[in-house]
């Protein structure tokens, strides 16, 4: 009994590591049947998008962006605002290509970006983490943290600074950037 007992203990204590071993982004499902790479490939729209660029030189201005599945919105402050529509899509494949498509519908004309490109994880094979995307998306510098990668939504940050000196100016740049997608 006592051997039953406590080979019961052994499998639970391993079993639980291995579901809590199964979590890799902050908000990721606890446990998941699908790989990291299975939950990312597929196709994916932006949904919403939310973020913060401050620029501090001899003054500070920071540009405030919005999105909610329609209408991406710039607010520069000290200054103006600006709104348009918008979308992105993206097909992200299992070769480590993807294919993409944004749209920018001003009141003085459409832009349309598209194209192919690659995709490959910045870390480890086994934590898969953070994420290089080759894609003209809104705000992006292309590298990117996966808070969450579930079967149907995916939350990607981006968060850096940028400093330089230009003509003895310093040039102090925040950005903090958040993309909600869901697989279609």
């Amino acid at each position: 009994m006592k051997k039953l007992l406590l080979s019961a203990i052994i499998i639970a204590l391993v079993g639980s590591t291995c579901f809590i071993g199964c979590k890799k982004g902050e908000d990721d499902p606890f446990f998941s049947i699908k790989g990291r790479d299975s939950r990312l490939t597929g196709e994916w729209e932006l949904v919403e998008f939310a973020g913060t660029h401050t620029n501090t030189t001899t003054e500070t201005t920071t540009t405030t962006y919005s999105y909610d599945g329609t209408t991406l919105t710039k607010v520069i402050t000290p200054g103006s605002s600006d709104s348009y529509t918008y979308s992105f899509s993206m097909t992200i494949n299992k070769d480590g290509t993807v294919e993409y498509l944004e749209n920018n519908i001003y009141s003085y004309g459409i832009y349309k970006y598209e194209g192919t490109d690659e995709w490959y994880w910045l870390d480890s094979a086994k934590d898969k983490t953070d994420l290089v995307l080759n894609v003209a998306l809104v705000c992006s510098q292309g590298m990117f943290h996966v808070k969450q990668l579930k079967s149907k939504e995916m939350v990607l940050i981006s968060n850096y600074i940028d400093n330089a000196n230009y003509d003895g100016n310093l040039d102090n740049d925040k950005y903090e950037y958040t993309w909600t997608f869901e697989k279609q």
